[in-house]
C-alpha cells in the first residue's frame, strides 16, 4: 500500500503517519530497525574462487604437459642420433677391415686373370725352339740365320744364303711347312734375304 502512495521507500516518521491513519491499528510512532547477522562473505562466493584458481592453474598444466611431451621426443630424438652415429662409427670400421680383403682378393683376381691369359697364349703359340727345328730343315744347307722374331704368330728371319730364288722358299715354307702368307723380301742391310710367314690361328705344328 505503502508503494501506491511514495516513489520510493517512505522515511520512519512517514510509516509512522500512516500507521496512526489506518483504523485499529496500534503503531507506534518510532519503528525500530530490526539488525540481522550476516557472513563476512556470500555464501556462495566459494565455488567461483575455487573455480577462478581452477582456471587460473589450466594454461600452466598445459604448457607443462607440452613441454613434458616435447622433452620425452627430444630424448627419444637424441637417443635414435646417438645410435644412427654409433651404427656409422661400427660401419666405417667394418669398412676399414674389410677394404684391404677386397683390395687383396681384387689383385688376386686379377693375377689368377693374366696369368690364364698367359697360358692360353703360351699354348696357342707354339715355342721358338719347335719352331726352328721345324724351319731349319726347310732352308738351303748353306743358310746362316741372322735374326729371328715370334710375335702374334708372325714369324721373321733374315738369313744369308747363295740361293736367291723367292719361289724356292714359298714352296718349302708353305707346302713343307704349313705356314701361311710366306713373302720373300731382300733384307734391308743388303745381306741376304727377309723371310716372313704366318703360323696360322693355332699355329703350325
Amino acid at each position: 500500500m505503502q508503494s501506491i502512495h511514495y516513489q520510493s521507500p517512505p522515511s520512519p516518521s512517514q510509516i509512522g503517519m500512516l500507521a496512526r491513519g489506518i483504523a485499529g491499528l496500534d503503531a507506534q510512532l518510532q519503528l525500530e530497525a530490526e539488525s540481522a547477522d550476516y557472513l563476512p562473505a556470500p555464501w556462495g562466493g566459494g565455488w567461483q574462487g575455487v573455480q577462478g584458481q581452477w582456471e587460473r592453474w589450466v594454461p600452466h598444466g598445459l604448457l607443462t604437459v607440452l613441454l613434458l611431451g616435447c622433452s620425452v621426443q627430444l630424448a627419444q630424438g637424441i637417443s635414435w642420433w646417438s645410435e644412427s652415429r654409433k651404427l656409422q662409427s661400427e660401419h666405417a670400421q667394418l669398412v676399414d677391415r674389410i677394404e684391404p680383403l677386397l683390395e687383396a682378393r681384387t689383385r688376386t683376381q686379377q693375377a689368377s686373370a693374366f696369368s690364364a691369359q698367359l697360358h692360353k697364349r703360351m699354348d696357342e703359340q707354339p715355342s721358338q725352339i719347335e719352331l726352328l727345328r721345324k724351319v731349319a730343315p726347310l732352308l738351303p744347307v748353306d743358310s746362316r740365320l741372322l735374326s729371328w722374331r715370334l710375335r702374334d704368330h708372325e714369324l721373321e728371319l733374315q738369313i744369308t744364303t747363295d740361293n736367291q730364288d723367292p719361289r724356292y722358299f714359298v714352296q718349302q715354307l708353305q707346302e713343307g711347312g704349313k705356314f701361311q702368307n710366306v713373302r720373300v723380301e731382300p733384307a734391308p742391310a743388303g745381306n741376304g734375304l727377309r723371310l716372313l710367314m704366318s703360323l696360322g690361328e693355332k699355329g703350325a705344328k
